[in-house]
C-alpha cells in the first residue's frame, strides 16, 4: 500500500509536465521498497525518464525484484524501454589522448612515463583524471624533457610532481594555497555543511578580532578567498545576490538569535544589516 501510496502520489504530482527526469546514482545501496517505488513509478508513469548510475550488478548486486529484473532485459529492452550501459575507466591510450587534449599537445609528444603515472594516480576515471590534469596544468608541471617529448617536472624539484594517490593530490593542492585562504578554509570547515558569506564574514572578525575601520578590507579578502575555493574546487557556490529572505527587513537584529561556535567560543553573528557584505551575500 505504502508503495502505491508514493508512486501514486509522485505521478500525480509530475503528470502535467512535458517529462521528468528522475536521476538515482549509487542504486547498489538501494533497499528493496525503494525499487518497488522506482519499479511502479516506471510501470505507471507516462512521461518519466529514469536514470540509474550504480556500480556493476556483477560485484554489487541490486535489491530489485528478480522478475521485473528480467523483464527489463527482456521485454522492455526490446521495446526499447530500457538499455543498459558499461562506462569503463579509461585504458592507458585514452589517458594519453586526454593528456594531450588537455595539454594542447600531439598524442605522440605526451611521454609514456608521463602517461602511465597519470593513469596510475586516476585508476582511469574521468573525473580524477580530470581533476588531475587540471592541477598539472595550473601549477605549470611539466617540461620538454631530453627525449623530446612532454612529460612531468624532475621531482627533485621543490615542486612535487609524482602523487600515488588522488587523495594525495587533494592535499598538495591544499598545501599549494596561500596560508590565509587555508585559514578561511579552517574557518569554513567550522561553519558546517553549508554557510553563508555574511556569517562567516561576522565570524571572521570574531576570530581575527578585525578593527571596525578594516572590516570592508577583511570582507573582500574573505570573498576573494572563498572564490578561489571555489575555483579550485574544494568548496560550491550555492547562492549568489544578497539575503534570500525577503521578510528579513521584519526581523529585529537585537532579536535575531544566530552565531558559530568555534571551539568553546561562541559569536553572536550580529550586524548583519550594517555589513558592507549584506547586499553581495552568497552560500556556499
Amino acid at each position: 500500500a505504502i508503495v502505491d501510496f508514493m508512486a501514486g502520489a509522485f505521478i500525480r504530482c509530475t503528470r502535467n509536465s512535458d517529462i521528468i527526469l528522475l536521476a538515482l546514482d549509487d542504486v547498489q545501496w538501494m533497499d528493496e521498497m525503494s525499487w518497488k517505488v522506482v519499479q511502479a513509478i516506471f510501470e505507471r508513469g507516462k512521461n518519466v525518464l529514469i536514470i540509474c548510475g550504480s556500480r556493476p550488478p556483477s560485484t554489487n548486486p541490486l535489491s530489485v525484484d528478480s522478475s521485473f529484473w528480467a523483464s527489463l532485459q527482456r521485454e522492455y529492452k526490446d521495446n526499447h524501454r530500457f538499455s543498459e550501459i558499461d562506462l569503463n575507466p579509461f585504458n592507458i591510450l585514452d589517458v594519453k589522448e586526454m593528456i594531450a587534449n588537455s595539454l594542447d599537445l600531439k598524442v605522440t609528444e605526451v611521454d609514456c612515463n608521463f602517461a602511465q603515472n597519470v593513469f596510475n594516480t586516476s585508476g582511469g576515471m574521468p573525473h580524477f583524471l580530470s581533476y588531475m590534469l587540471d592541477s598539472i596544468k595550473r601549477n605549470n608541471l611539466t617540461a620538454r624533457l631530453e627525449n623530446g617529448l612532454v612529460g612531468l617536472k624532475s621531482s627533485t624539484g621543490k615542486e612535487k610532481t609524482e602523487f600515488e594517490s588522488v587523495n594525495e593530490l587533494l592535499l598538495y593542492r591544499l598545501d599549494s594555497l596561500d596560508a590565509s585562504v587555508r585559514s578561511v578554509l579552517h574557518l569554513a570547515a567550522v561553519m558546517g555543511t553549508e554557510f553563508e558569506l555574511l556569517d562567516a564574514a561576522l565570524a571572521y572578525e570574531g576570530v581575527f578580532c578585525v578593527k571596525e575601520t578594516e572590516k570592508l578590507e577583511a570582507a573582500m579578502a574573505l570573498r576573494d578567498s572563498l572564490d578561489l575555493a571555489v575555483q579550485e574546487g574544494i568548496i560550491e557556490e550555492l547562492f549568489v545576490g544578497g539575503e534570500e529572505n525577503n521578510n528579513d527587513e521584519e526581523v529585529l537584529e537585537e532579536d535575531y538569535d544566530h552565531g558559530a561556535s568555534l571551539g568553546d567560543v561562541y559569536f553572536a553573528l550580529t550586524g548583519r544589516k550594517s555589513h558592507p557584505l549584506y547586499a553581495d551575500n552568497r552560500r556556499y
